[in-house]
């Protein structure tokens, strides 16, 4: 699938997800890898778990050329709207 064909699908589960994305509070997805699949999921998550509080983003070993994807990452998942105003990413 494409970035934009699994945003397209996370976006049509929202009617079955609704109840739990209200009150999602707390994330954590281990052995993140930074796939779009991954950036994709967690950007869904952050745009929608309106009670979000926290999301945690644990990898595995980082090199230096990983640290700079996961910066870009970090700079996109800031840059769009999020559900909840009080929810903190921490990639770990």
């Amino acid at each position: 699938m494409t970035s934009t064909e699994e945003e397209q699908y996370w976006e049509s589960q929202i009617p079955s997800l609704k109840p739990f994305l209200q009150h999602l509070k707390v994330v954590k997805i281990h052995g993140f890898l930074d796939c779009e699949n991954e950036v994709t999921l967690a950007k869904f998550l952050l745009k929608h778990g309106k009670a979000l509080e926290e999301m945690q983003l644990c990898a595995g070993q980082v090199n230096a050329r990983d640290t700079l994807r996961r910066q870009k990452i970090r700079s996109q998942m800031m840059g769009f709207s999020w559900a909840s105003s009080n929810a903190k990413v921490a990639f770990q």
